[in-house]
């Protein structure tokens, strides 16, 4: 990898621009995200795959709603409660 800021910084936005506009706070949201989504999602019975695309990367999130549909609705509800999404 050349240049990380190329390579991986896009796809590490949003936790990126959480750090930025609501520091070590919206980072402990985050965490508290992650775990509610990984709390719900786990009657799919993959926990630890769940569990490595809440990593923080939009392609992960990508993957996570792909193989669960329900996913989606779970991830945006639980940033939405924790104020982690704009508007």
């Amino acid at each position: 990898m050349g240049n990380w800021i190329k390579d991986d910084f896009p796809d590490l936005l949003w936790p990126a621009l959480i750090l930025a506009s609501r520091g070590e706070d919206g980072i402990r949201d985050l965490i508290h995200w992650q775990k509610a989504v990984q709390e719900r999602l786990s009657r799919h019975g993959e926990n630890g795959w769940v569990a490595e695309r809440l990593d923080g990367r939009l392609t992960s999130l990508d993957d996570l709603t792909e193989k669960f549909p329900d996913a989606e609705t779970i991830v945006v509800q639980e940033a939405r409660r924790r104020g982690l999404l704009a508007g």
